[in-house]
């Protein structure tokens, strides 16, 4: 086996073929070991792949080795690999988190250990992935636990006080409903006991025509439909009182039938609130 200097480098000249650089017993070894090993060029091309890599992100050998390393994570364009590549060349060793797209269109989180080496006058990212998804998932899983916590706790107050007014318990709600969903759209409304009025507090910019102000101008009163119905979308869960989500709200009936009414948006939550079983409101985000 070649000599191994402390930058990296093998001694003596690289043979074409990189499985030839490494005798029978190293090369049974990396083929068995159950992380992913992987030899990358500088432009990003694999030139070898283990068969626990193989295994995991279900693409054949030949496959692999006519593929680069953007194909299996899209992080690594073109810029951003010369950028990693740069980098990995002068500190030798970099270790980083990445999510990579096996074939069958499943996304696992890897630890990667990526390693420079010089072989003669070639140049090689020796990489060691070892699968972290199930530790990543019981991480997020403990993160979106403290959040749910954090947000029923700040919750408390305001909702069990008697004097809070229903427009600072709506924003406060509008507030923690976009940090846990991540999303920019949203709605809390309530339902007058005496007019069936359906009052929302929103920070969505809406048509005019839609809606007017509620008598403390902080509130946005929805215009019924004759029948005394909720109109589009944002009355759909309010008539049938169920909560339900999409990610197609433009193809469903309600929303065709008062197109233009809602902002645009790719997902749609709503959930009525009910007490008992009489109607009192409605969260919404999308």
């Amino acid at each position: 086996m070649r000599a191994k200097q402390k930058d990296g480098n093998i001694n003596n000249g690289a043979p074409d073929n990189l499985e030839m650089l490494v005798p029978d017993f190293t090369r049974l070894t990396m083929e068995n070991a159950s992380d992913c090993i992987y030899w990358v060029d500088p432009a990003g091309n694999f030139v070898y792949v283990n068969k626990t890599a193989i295994q995991l992100l279900g693409y054949a050998k030949t496959e692999f080795l006519n593929m680069s390393v953007g194909d299996i994570d899209p992080d690594f364009n073109t810029q951003n690999w010369k950028k990693f590549w740069e980098k990995l060349r002068t500190q030798t060793k970099v270790v980083m988190d990445v999510i990579n797209k096996a074939k069958n269109g499943r996304t696992i989180h890897f630890e990667v250990a990526a390693n420079y080496i010089r072989v003669g006058q070639k140049e090689y990212n020796c990489a060691f992935a070892h699968e972290i998804t199930e530790r990543r998932q019981t991480q997020e899983a403990l993160q979106r636990e403290l959040e749910v916590k954090s947000a029923l706790a700040d919750l408390y107050s305001p909702l069990v006080s008697p004097v809070t007014p229903f427009h600072e318990i709506a924003y406060t709600v509008l507030e923690h409903a976009e940090k846990l969903t991540h999303s920019p759209h949203g709605c809390v409304s309530i339902i007058d006991p005496d007019s069936e009025r359906y009052i929302g507090y929103t920070q969505i910019k809406l048509p005019p025509q839609q809606y007017r102000h509620s008598e403390d101008g902080k509130g946005i009163i929805f215009t019924n439909k004759k029948n005394g119905s909720y109109k589009g979308l944002w009355g759909h869960s309010l008539n049938t009182k169920r909560a339900f989500y999409t990610n197609t709200p433009s193809h469903m009936p309600a929303a065709k039938s008062t197109a233009g009414d809602c902002p645009p948006a790719q997902r749609f939550l709503t959930v009525p609130v009910l007490l008992g079983k009489e109607l009192v409101g409605r969260v919404f985000r999308g």
